[in-house]
């Protein structure tokens, strides 16, 4: 009973695993787990009745993370991995909330009942364990033994070692996942800075404006976008209005148009983006963003809808030195993003006597699109069709007319900050990108919509306005600005293109990455992070 226990425990393991783990084939993997059962099975046996139970139990929680690693896999095309513990300690109970309810339903529950019950019963069974059991139990043990005595004397430990049970994700996620997040922290605590951090001065002076002071003060906005896929948004070629005042603003904008996005989730998608740390070196952040230009002399504030949740929140974390954070949603309730205008105003009316950088994280597209957006921005009706969604499943079809809503508000966003800044005497820019894009699919839109294998996830808007005294004071740097809208560039690399819009360099600058400049050279971009995956269209 014991062994057919522990094979329904671990069978889902045998068809999950070699999605992702090179095995040869689940056959392969199930003779690896058998002289593992064996010795599971006689474990419960040797000892009396407490520990038999101990021991069952424990089993349970192993046989439920297979069960759950299997669910994640089939159902949403994830790894549980220590990426899993960065993102959950990074979200808020309310994204938890809405991602359970539009996401898993009752049904999903019963292969978690069935693994708790079947446990249950056995450790009820082996309430009064015999003598012939601790014989059966010892038996098993020794032929574990003989099964792993060949394997054991060639040295080849591999077939026990890298198994992908509990054991191995507790010892090996778990203590990268710590790592990390005691690395980030520590570099973002005692930052590295570089050598001779300075603000450029202003090129031209004859074409500047006549006040000094105005005209070296920048006044930086960086929006942070939430889901945004580039694939949907006007401006970019979509068929749909879903961007009025930006296709409107196109002569006016520098739209770069192969940019992509270095994660698929927040938390990793923010450190790659304000922090030195590069694709395949995560944990090696050193430097952040706010820290670099805090020694340029910026003031720096930021402004978030989202939750200030969690001790490694990202964008918190990332800005903890920042000279003024808000946290919209802990001062209460504001929901929407068009609650962050009433702050851009407040800053571009402050005398422009230093300059200022001004990060908003907004809540743009995130899953449950409609919650975005008021209802008068309900511009595609539930049941629109069109070119757009007409291959769709009704369920996809509804949910692609409600982000599309979403993408259209945060235009009318957008909107009102670069109108806040266009006619400013101060040199002012404004640079909207998105953490990450989502997966539409045609089928279950609602379930698969961060699929890290699929390019469409990574395919963000890179959108940067300047006003007229921004391009007066650098017409140079302004007008390379258009050599490489169309060049490829990942977004793990936006720390030296903001770096530069605010004109704060240091020794070794490696203007090689970065896009707004001539000498940028495009380097390999990636789908995922561990093992890489080549972006297919490069």
């Amino acid at each position: 009973m014991i062994v057919l226990y522990l094979h329904i425990l671990f069978l889902p393991e045998c068809f999950a695993l070699p999605h992702y783990v090179n095995f040869r084939n689940p056959f392969h993997l199930y003779r690896q787990n058998l002289a593992f059962l064996l010795l599971l099975s006689g474990l419960p046996l040797l000892f009396n009745r407490i520990f038999g139970r101990i021991i069952i139990v424990f089993y349970g929680f192993i046989g439920l993370y297979n069960v759950i690693q299997f669910y994640a896999i089939c159902r949403f095309r994830l790894k549980m991995d220590g990426v899993i513990f960065q993102i959950l300690e990074a979200t808020n109970h309310e994204e938890v909330s809405e991602f359970s309810h539009s996401c898993i339903f009752w049904y999903d529950f019963i292969p978690f009942t069935f693994v708790v019950l079947l446990t249950a019963l056995l450790a009820w069974r082996l309430r009064k364990p015999t003598q012939t059991c601790h014989r059966i139990g010892l038996i098993s043990f020794v032929l574990f033994l003989v099964v792993a005595f060949i394997p054991l004397c060639k040295g080849d430990w591999w077939w026990f070692g890298k198994r992908n049970g509990l054991s191995r994700f507790v010892s090996s996620y778990f203590a990268s996942y710590t790592g990390f997040s005691k690395t980030i922290q520590e570099a973002i605590s005692s930052p590295k800075l570089p050598e001779d951090i300075h603000r450029c001065s202003h090129e031209n002076q004859q074409d500047s404006p006549s006040d000094e002071t105005v005209s070296g003060n920048i006044l930086g906005i960086v929006v942070v976008g939430e889901s945004a896929r580039r694939k949907n948004m006007e401006c970019y070629g979509y068929p749909r209005p879903t961007t009025p005042f930006l296709t409107a603003r196109k002569d006016q904008l520098l739209l770069f148009d192969n940019v992509l996005s270095a994660a698929t989730s927040t938390f990793r998608c923010c450190v790659y983006d304000f922090t030195l740390a590069q694709i395949g070196s995560f944990s090696k952040p050193e430097l952040s963003l706010c820290d670099l230009l805090l020694a340029g002399g910026y003031k720096v504030h930021l402004y978030s809808i989202q939750h200030a949740s969690g001790k490694h929140e990202s964008m918190g974390l990332l800005f903890q030195h920042a000279n003024k954070k808000l946290f919209l949603r802990e001062m209460g309730g504001a929901t929407l993003d068009m609650s962050l205008l009433q702050y851009v105003h407040e800053v571009a009316s402050l005398p422009p006597t230093e300059p200022i950088m001004l990060f908003l994280h907004t809540m743009g597209s995130h899953r449950q699109a409609d919650k975005r957006y008021p209802p008068e921005y309900a511009y595609f009706d539930n049941n629109f069709r069109d070119e757009c969604n007409n291959h769709c499943e009704e369920l996809s079809a509804e949910y692609i007319n409600k982000y599309d809503n979403s993408i259209r508000y945060t235009d009318a966003f957008l909107e009102g900050i670069i109108k806040e800044v266009e006619n400013q005497r101060r040199p002012a820019f404004v640079l909207f990108f998105s953490d990450h894009a989502e997966t539409l699919h045609s089928k279950d839109s609602n379930v698969n919509f961060r699929d890290a294998n699929k390019p469409e996830t990574y395919e963000i808007p890179f959108v940067l306005y300047l006003n007229q005294a921004y391009i007066d004071c650098y017409p140079t740097f302004s007008g390379n600005l258009k050599k490489n809208l169309h060049l490829p560039f990942q977004a793990d690399n936006t720390f030296f293109a903001i770096a530069s819009l605010a004109q704060v360099t240091f020794n070794h600058f490696p203007e090689e990455k970065n896009i707004f400049s001539p000498a940028y050279i495009p380097s390999p971009r990636y789908l995922q992070e561990s093992p890489k995956c080549p972006y297919p269209n490069d």
